[in-house]
Parts: C-alpha cells; sequence; structure tokens
C-alpha cells in the first residue's frame, strides 16, 4: 500500500511537472505583401517566427499545418483582419495567439503591420505599426515587432546591460581554452591562418531552442579547414585591390556608402585602403554575394551550417563555443557592448574555441553558403548536409554585437537576404 501511495504521489507530481512546462501556442500567418515581393513577407514572416521562438517562452505552430488548415478553410491573409475569423482559426489549430499583419512598401520605405490576437480572450492583445527607411533595415523592424508581441503573450525580455569584467591583458580574458585536440594549421588566401577542423559525428540542432533547431538529428561530417578568425578590414581590401570590381559589383559586394561610417573602407583614387586603426576589425557591411567573391577568388568557400555548428560547438556540442554556460566575457555581444566602444572588436580579442577559432560567437553574423529553410532538420542529409536545394534568404550564424546571448548559442539558426549588407554582418572562410 505504501507503495502504491508513492507511486501515485510521484505520478502527480511529474504530471504537475509536465503542466507547469507547457508553454503557449503561437501561430504565425505569413504576412500579406503589398507593393512588395512575396519574398520579402515570407523572409519577414520568419524572422517573426524564429524571434518569437527564441525567448523561450512559447511554442511556435507548424508553418505547413498553418498553411494546410488555412487553404483548407479558403482564407487569405486579408480575411485574418476580422477578429472573428482570426479567432476561429486560431481555435482550430489549437493556438493560444496568432501573429499575423503586413508589409508595405512606398517608395524606399517599407511599413510593417503586426496584430497579435489573444484567442481565448477573443481580442487583439497587441497592434503595432513600425517603419524601415530602408529594406536593409527591415530585419531588425521586424525583431522588434517580435519583442512586442512576445511581451504582449506575457513573455519576460531582459536586456539590461552587463558591466564587462576582463582579467587578463590590455582587457582580454586569460587564455585557459581546454582544446578538443592537438591544432593543426596552414596559411591560405591573403594571410588567413586556416585550422584543421577533423572529422567526427556530432547531434545537430536544440530541443531548448527555437524550433527551427529541431528535431535534434545526427550529422556526419567530413574533415574541413577554417579560418581561426573572420576576414579582416585589411585582407578584403588585399582582394579589392587585386581583383578589382567594376562599379556595379562592388556595389552589390560592399556598401561603401554607409550613413552609420561603420565600414571602415576607403576608395581614393582607384585604390582601397583599411581606415587606419581598423586593419584587423572584421570587415562588415559585406553581402553574401560579396563573401562569396572573395572566397571563390582564393580556392575557398563558406561553410556549410552544419559545419558551421560542429566547428562552434565541438564533438560534445557545447551550448555555447566556450561550454553550456553563458559568460559575459567571452564574447562581443550586446550585454558587453557599450556606447563608449566601436561596435566591432579586433579579431582575436577574446580567447578562440576548443578548436582554435576565435570570435565564432558575437562580433558579427557569419554568412553560411546554405538557404534557409524553416523545417529543413525534418529531411536533411546525415552525412554532410548541404542546406535546400532554392531559396530566398541565406544562413548565417553566431550573433553579433547587436545580439543577445540567446543569438549567440552554437545551435542558434538566423537568415537574411543574400544582397544584405549591415554592419553586424561578416563571414568567415573554410576550405576542403
Amino acid at each position: 500500500m505504501r507503495m502504491k501511495i508513492l507511486i501515485m504521489i510521484l505520478f502527480i507530481a511529474l504530471a504537475c511537472l509536465a503542466a507547469t512546462e507547457q508553454k503557449p501556442i503561437i501561430a504565425v500567418i505569413t504576412l500579406d505583401c503589398i507593393n512588395c515581393d512575396k519574398a520579402i513577407g515570407e523572409a519577414v514572416t520568419e524572422i517573426l517566427r524564429t524571434e518569437l521562438g527564441g525567448t523561450l517562452a512559447f511554442n511556435i505552430a507548424d508553418g505547413g499545418k498553418v498553411k494546410q488548415v488555412m487553404g483548407r478553410l479558403k482564407y487569405s491573409p486579408a480575411d485574418l483582419e476580422n477578429t472573428e475569423i482570426c479567432v476561429g482559426l486560431g481555435k482550430e489549430l489549437g493556438a493560444d495567439y496568432v501573429a499575423l499583419g503586413s508589409v508595405m512598401k512606398l517608395g524606399e520605405t517599407y511599413t510593417l503591420a503586426g496584430r497579435l490576437v489573444n484567442i481565448a480572450e477573443g481580442e487583439i492583445a497587441m497592434g503595432k505599426t513600425l517603419t524601415a527607411n530602408a529594406e536593409d533595415n527591415l530585419p531588425d523592424v521586424c525583431r522588434n515587432m517580435a519583442e512586442m508581441m512576445a511581451v504582449s503573450g506575457g513573455a519576460t525580455i531582459t536586456k539590461k546591460p552587463l558591466a564587462v569584467e576582463t582579467n587578463g591583458t590590455n582587457g582580454r580574458p586569460k587564455p585557459t581554452t581546454i582544446y578538443f585536440g592537438k591544432l593543426e594549421s596552414k596559411s591560405m588566401g591573403p594571410d588567413l591562418k586556416m585550422i584543421r577542423i577533423p572529422g567526427g559525428t556530432f547531434e545537430m540542432g536544440s530541443y531548448a531552442g527555437n524550433q527551427d533547431e529541431q528535431p535534434v538529428h545526427t550529422v556526419v561530417l567530413d574533415g574541413f579547414w577554417m579560418s581561426e578568425s573572420e576576414v579582416t578590414n585589411a585582407q578584403y581590401v588585399q582582394f579589392l585591390n587585386t581583383n578589382k570590381p567594376k562599379p556595379d559589383k562592388l556595389k552589390k559586394w560592399l556598401r561603401l556608402d554607409d550613413e552609420e561610417k561603420q565600414t571602415h573602407i576607403l576608395l581614393e583614387n582607384g585604390k582601397f585602403a583599411a581606415e587606419k586603426g581598423w586593419e584587423t576589425h572584421p570587415v562588415v557591411n559585406v553581402s553574401w554575394h560579396g563573401a562569396k567573391a572573395f572566397c571563390d577568388y582564393y580556392g575557398l568557400r563558406l561553410p556549410s551550417e552544419a559545419e558551421w555548428e560542429y566547428a562552434a560547438g565541438g564533438p560534445s556540442h557545447f551550448r555555447y563555443p566556450w561550454g553550456n554556460n553563458s559568460d559575459s566575457k567571452e564574447a562581443n555581444f550586446a550585454d558587453t557592448h557599450g556606447s563608449a566602444k566601436p561596435p566591432t572588436t579586433p579579431i582575436k580579442f577574446y580567447r578562440p574555441n576548443g578548436f582554435g577559432l576565435f570570435d565564432i560567437a558575437g562580433n558579427v553574423w557569419e554568412w553560411c553558403d546554405d538557404w534557409y529553410k524553416w523545417d529543413y532538420y525534418l529531411s536533411g542529409a546525415e552525412k554532410n548536409p548541404k542546406g535546400p536545394n532554392g531559396g530566398s534568404v541565406r544562413i548565417i550564424r553566431g550573433g553579433s554585437w547587436y545580439d543577445f546571448m540567446n543569438n549567440l548559442r552554437t545551435a542558434n539558426r538566423d537568415f537574411a537576404s543574400p544582397d544584405f549588407q549591415l554592419s553586424n554582418y561578416g563571414f568567415r572562410p573554410v576550405a576542403k
């Protein structure tokens, strides 16, 4: 009898624990596009879905199921402007909230309208309109919209900056890295030190992260070489001066007319030069096309998403490149970035990970070769996966000086149009 009572108590406790771990479900509807390409609406929708999931406060309804139910009910995004219809859709999907809206282009300006509908209450929990003065600014505006939706849905967003604590020379942490094995290196391209990443098997993804990081699945990789650091302004300048791109090609690769003056590459009398003091900072405002052109020229390539995640987290697949615990002393990101600092830090400012790779979390997002697909992990290859065959946005990894700790996780996935040239985007080449 006593044993039965103990088992019953344990069962009730486990049931209570499971109940407390249940999260509200948000169904994200593909945004309606007005005077703009459908691909932009899809890209913005993916950002909303990823950022809402990234708060870890919600479960995101399966996108395929949302489209299937809308198709069966013959609903368009415009139909959901009717709150009653929207609530009915939410109940059909078993969702607690429905996130929807539109993106409209007028000239060079984009207006993002977003609504969050509370299904149980049958009312609008949030309605907001935000403006992006250029397409390049859309991702950040969309992330702001996602944050507002998350807060309206009950999530707690913490953005309190932490004080910078350092314990090494020149403000750098002491080099106490535990390496994953004997490091092998060689030089390639314009003075790039390449580190050998041995082939191996790891569990890619995370059940503690966003839904696009699931399911966790086994990936087998051949060995490859990866640059120990992000490509610098000086290295990209060397490429430009050797390649001598025509103005139209240069414009596609790199944004020199940066109003924020964060590119730090100058063009004077037909010759490129890195701004003094910025030579060893990572090149920024470089598009996926500009990153690929650099790699192609030197017989290199951009990493696959799987290669990047394996190199960042190591064979044990750490949550962060330095281990499983968050640490503000390990990377340049929003919590450590003060107004008195430049956004980026020089390469090798923080200690490397176990493979000897510097700044693979924080500083700048790093372009990968893969197209992005939200549910790719359901069907990707096990051996050397290369991503979907096509798409509208490319993978970026690692977070940046602008981002918070959650985006620095090794399993975190994000994406951007290959044309985007932003002041927190850079890259790191690999080779066979």
